[in-house]
């Protein structure tokens, strides 16, 4: 047993010596984001407020190491603003971005740092929920993202991101700043050696 055991682990690590960066291969997979903020003090006004993010997208490498894909993001977002009343909001938004990546270190690293750039169009529909009221935006704005990736086999990754995120409604005067953090999860599609 014990040497089925080894066996298995040194076919894993073996496996992992390269990874699916390479020129005309897929990209499959997405991230997952939380955050939490406060605003404000407890005597004046006050703000929180939680967003989750999930993206999936995919991507085609054009070059070895460089990806252009589209992602589809769904954020889900409750406030809750404290100032002489409550007020309670939910908005949930749909954005599609075009990106551009590029992992930095060599491709055939097992830990590997990408840098990446959107573009995104994003749908919103908030609800002020003390009220009843409803309302649909429309902006656009762009991320950048990056992070260390660890390739757990020659066709699936693991992502640490750390993202800065710009975002203006077409009804705003002023721009959205986010910073987040989160996870992502990647397959690599394709052969194992670059044709290139």
């Amino acid at each position: 047993m014990k040497q089925l055991l080894l066996l298995t682990t040194i076919a894993l690590f073996s496996l992992s010596a390269f990874s699916q960066l390479n020129k005309n291969q897929f990209l499959v997979g997405g991230n997952i984001s939380f955050s939490s903020a406060t605003y404000g003090d407890e005597d004046t006004y006050k703000s929180k407020s939680e967003t989750l993010q999930l993206s999936p997208g995919v991507g085609y490498f054009l070059f070895d190491k460089l990806a252009v894909g589209t992602k589809t993001e769904f954020s889900f977002n409750n406030s809750t603003v404290y100032y002489e009343d409550v007020l309670k909001s939910r908005s949930n938004s749909i954005t599609l971005s075009p990106f551009v990546r590029y992992y930095i270190l060599p491709k055939d690293k097992k830990l590997n740092v990408f840098a990446e750039v959107d573009y995104s169009y994003v749908q919103t529909t908030q609800r002020l929920l003390n009220a009843g009221y409803e309302s649909k935006l429309k902006g656009n704005g762009y991320t950048v993202l990056g992070g260390p990736v660890y390739f757990i086999n020659p066709y699936i990754a693991l992502e640490l991101t750390l993202s800065y995120n710009s975002l203006k409604y077409s009804s705003d005067t002023y721009r959205t700043n986010t910073f987040m953090t989160g996870l992502g999860f990647q397959i690599h599609l394709g052969n194992k050696k670059s044709k290139s």
